[in-house]
């Protein structure tokens, strides 16, 4: 089964394939990962550019099962995720969530989609913490380690690596 995750955000949105491979200890094989930078001056524009984007990376990498990373459930005060955007910064993340579901969505019959909570693929399964750290550092250097690639820039890296163990979580739920 192959598994195309994204981690969506108005800025950037990572997202990396992975093939389920039974008994595989990493999870899955990495077949390809990247991100892309959202483009536009408006929120219209970004979010019409987020959906092509999405469209263009399923029709070329067609997976069996789409998962897009989804707001935590457990729900979080600002001192828990050391906030610090604005008022804004959840509901536009929410906007970029909505739009990563809605294009895969537009390709339901062709494959399954399935959103995960934060809270969900973070749990356990030697998924580092990234506490302050912005970059995401700990996930960047357990990732490239874990399956031997490069993952881009550092600006970028941090949500490609979310990408790729959120793919990592869908295998392992695939296998149970």
């Amino acid at each position: 089964m192959k598994i195309l995750a994204f981690d969506p955000s108005m800025t950037c949105t990572g997202w990396a394939l992975l093939e389920s491979v039974a008994g595989d200890i990493r999870g899955g094989k990495l077949l390809q990962h990247g991100y892309f930078a959202v483009a536009g001056e408006t929120l219209v524009e970004r979010v019409s550019h987020m959906q092509i984007m999405v469209v263009s990376i399923l029709k070329r990498l067609p997976p069996d099962l789409a998962v897009v990373e989804t707001p935590a459930e457990t729900g979080r005060v600002r001192a828990a995720q050391n906030f610090r955007g604005t008022a804004m910064t959840t509901p536009i993340y929410g906007v970029a969530v909505g739009a990563c579901i809605a294009a895969c969505c537009g390709r339901m019959g062709e494959i399954d989609v399935l959103g995960v909570p934060s809270d969900e693929w973070t749990k356990g399964r030697e998924v580092p913490k990234c506490g302050a750290d912005a970059k995401k550092t700990a996930r960047v250097e357990y990732v490239e380690r874990t399956w031997g690639v490069t993952l881009g820039p550092k600006s970028y890296a941090g949500n490609v690596a979310d990408a790729v163990l959120i793919a990592r979580w869908a295998c392992w739920r695939h296998e149970k």
